[in-house]
C-alpha cells in the first residue's frame, strides 16, 4: 500500500488536519498523523468528503455512461 486518501465531513487544512467535524465530535485533529500511526502508511491525504465525492463522480460517474445529471 503506497498511500491512502480519506474523505472527512468537515473543513480540511493542508490535506492533513480536520478543523472541526461535528458528525464525529472532533475539534481540530491531525487525522493524517493519527491514521499513519494506526495503519503504518506515511502517504496519507485528507480531503473534504463532498470534494472527494464530486471528484469520483466526475471521473467515474454517470457522465461516462452517456447520461448527465443536474443537482
Amino acid at each position: 500500500l503506497s498511500g491512502v486518501r480519506i474523505g472527512i465531513p468537515g473543513p480540511v487544512i493542508d490535506s492533513r488536519v480536520v478543523n472541526g467535524c461535528v458528525n464525529l465530535g472532533w475539534g481540530k485533529k491531525d487525522v493524517a498523523l493519527e491514521m499513519s500511526h494506526l495503519i503504518n502508511v506515511e502517504n496519507i491525504t485528507i480531503a473534504n468528503d463532498a470534494s472527494i465525492a464530486a471528484l469520483g463522480e466526475s471521473s467515474y460517474g454517470s457522465r461516462l455512461a452517456g447520461t448527465t445529471r443536474s443537482y
